[in-house]
């Protein structure tokens, strides 16, 4: 799914969904969506049974990185200050997995989770990471938690910048083995939310 998006007003009539926006006339109605299109059909929660919306907003914590797994978050060193970039670490372009985030123009600044880091599953809706202290190696500051240390890095080594808020799943590495390519933290979030489905469908 690309990150343009579409709202499509629909409404249920008679169990089936239709459109509250009539269609372009000159369109068949297969020509209207691509084959295989994938999205979400957001409803108010009490339209729809109580039963499947617990199930579908069944909150589930799953362990996501071990305890001293190290994370490299990428920033711009064409922003860093003379002084802090001897600190910055290059990642060769062909040891990162192949994906829609890679910059080959970054540098990255890791991170050691101090404790397990675990993934709070919220059904349907977007995970998010449990809080979980770590430190920056080349700072010695410490955090409560990724996004914080992102924050904190952003400050230290991108102070020009306007916001020092990003997506640590789209910024952040992670490599388990010596032999593993670098994956990003969102590619690790797709594997657990598979295992999960998995495990879910093999208990139904």
């Amino acid at each position: 799914m690309t990150d343009k998006t579409v709202r499509i007003p629909i409404v249920i009539q008679n169990g089936k969904i239709e459109l509250q926006q009539p269609a372009p006339l000159n369109l068949f109605p297969d020509e209207l969506y691509r084959e295989g299109a994938e999205g979400f059909l957001i409803l108010d929660a009490d339209s729809i049974h109580e039963d499947w919306a617990e199930q579908l907003n069944q909150d589930k914590t799953a362990d996501f990185l071990p305890q001293g797994a190290i994370v490299y978050f990428s920033v711009n060193p064409n922003r860093v200050h003379d002084d802090m970039r001897q600190h910055l670490i290059a990642i060769p372009y062909e040891k990162i997995e192949i994906s829609k985030f890679v910059r080959i123009d970054r540098r990255y600044v890791s991170v050691q989770v101090i404790e397990p880091l675990q993934i709070n599953l919220r059904g349907t809706k977007s995970a998010r990471l449990c809080p979980c202290s770590c430190v920056i190696l080349s700072t010695g500051q410490k955090a409560s938690s990724l996004n914080e240390a992102y924050k904190l890095i952003v400050e230290k080594y991108e102070p020009d910048r306007r916001s020092n808020a990003g997506n640590v799943f789209q910024l952040g590495l992670w490599q388990e083995n010596e032999k593993a390519p670098y994956i990003f933290l969102d590619t690790r979030r797709q594997e657990i939310q598979c295992t999960t489905s998995q495990v879910k469908k093999q208990d139904a």
